[in-house]
């Protein structure tokens, strides 16, 4: 009798397979539709961010994603990397998360993982409900700042 197949090792085995499936094909559910919205707000968030910036925030996120996305002309990455972080600096977690979406993604500044942990967990932490999606991708591995948060504002 082949006790390979049957033996309860074996089930466990392939019960943690299968969870581990079931795993992996709900984080790239969850990874798709950020990815496919990635250029652009969706206007839940944009009526957040009128909601809770200021005018001058709300003035340097709508350039960033005018930059990010392109609109009216070829998209400036880094261009919107850097508005992100202004914004970021003014206590905008809209701005952190999307610098973290960047890290991530390596658009406008060179692909951090740790880095886009670092952003995910500071917006999460304070209550930003994509930042905390993203914090379940990633987890948190060694804190890190993007440069231009991690000097003080000029």
């Amino acid at each position: 009798m082949d006790e390979s197949s049957d033996s309860p090792a074996s089930c466990r085995q392939c019960g943690r397979a299968s969870q581990l499936r079931l795993v992996l094909t709900l984080l790239c559910a969850l990874a798709v539709p950020c990815a496919a919205a990635q250029n652009r707000p969706s206007r839940a968030e944009e009526v957040a961010i009128s909601d809770l910036d200021g005018p001058v925030v709300r003035g340097l996120l709508e350039r960033a994603f005018a930059a990010e996305a392109g609109q009216g002309r070829p998209g400036n990455v880094e261009l919107a990397a850097a508005l992100y972080c202004r914004a970021a600096h003014y206590g905008s977690l809209e701005a952190v998360y999307r610098l973290g979406r960047m890290a991530m993604s390596g658009r406008g500044m060179p692909r951090d993982v740790p880095m886009a942990a670092t952003l995910f967990s500071i917006a999460s932490g304070n209550g930003h409900y994509g930042a905390s999606l993203m914090v379940l991708l990633t987890g948190v591995q060694e804190y890190r700042l993007p440069r231009c948060l991690a000097e003080p504002a000029s």
